[in-house]
C-alpha cells in the first residue's frame, strides 16, 4: 500500500469506516460503515511477587475498569472488571502482555475469558507455569499489563 493510500484508509478508519486491506495489495479493498457504538477500554497494571498480585498504580501507572486482581486455585492470575451485568457488552479484544523483566526471564502470558473474569496463565522460559505469588517474581519490577476492549451497540 502506498502512502496516498495508506493515509486515506487511515482517515476512513477515523470517520467511523471499517477499512479492509489485505497483504500485498495496493489499496484498500472496501469500506463499510460501522453501526453506532459505544467502545470500552479496560487496562492496568498488575504487580506481581510472593505476597500476590496487585493493581499497581501511582503517576505513572493507571488503572481503568479493573475491579481487583487475585489468584485462583492453580495459581494463575485472576483480573475482575466492571463488565456490564445486564450482558449488552460484546467482547473485541483481550490481551495480557509482559514487561521487559520479564521478557529477559523467558515468561509467556495468556488470557482467557475477557468478560466479567479473565484469567491469565504465567509460564517461565523453562516451560514450567508459575504462580502469581510465586518467589520467581520480582515485586519491585514485574508486571504483566492487561486490556480488554468491548463494545455496547445502540
Amino acid at each position: 500500500m502506498d502512502r496516498r493510500n495508506f493515509l486515506a484508509a487511515v482517515a476512513a478508519s477515523a470517520a467511523g469506516a471499517a477499512v479492509l486491506v489485505l497483504p500485498g495489495q495496493t489499496k484498500a479493498l472496501s469500506s463499510v460503515p460501522v453501526t453506532e457504538s459505544k467502545q470500552i477500554i479496560r487496562a492496568t497494571c498488575i504487580r506481581l511477587g510472593p505476597g500476590g498480585p496487585y493493581i499497581h498504580t501511582n503517576s505513572m501507572h493507571g488503572n481503568r475498569g479493573v475491579r481487583k486482581v487475585g489468584m485462583n486455585s492453580a495459581g494463575d492470575l485472576v483480573v475482575y472488571t466492571d463488565w456490564a451485568s445486564d450482558h449488552s457488552e460484546q467482547l473485541l479484544y483481550a490481551a495480557a502482555t509482559i514487561d521487559f523483566q520479564l521478557g529477559a526471564k523467558g515468561v509467556t502470558c495468556g488470557v482467557s475469558g475477557g468478560g466479567p473474569t479473565s484469567t491469565i496463565r504465567l509460564v517461565d522460559g523453562k516451560g514450567i507455569r508459575r504462580r502469581a505469588n510465586s518467589s520467581f517474581w520480582n515485586p519491585k519490577v514485574d508486571n504483566i499489563w492487561f486490556m480488554t476492549i468491548s463494545e455496547i451497540s445502540d
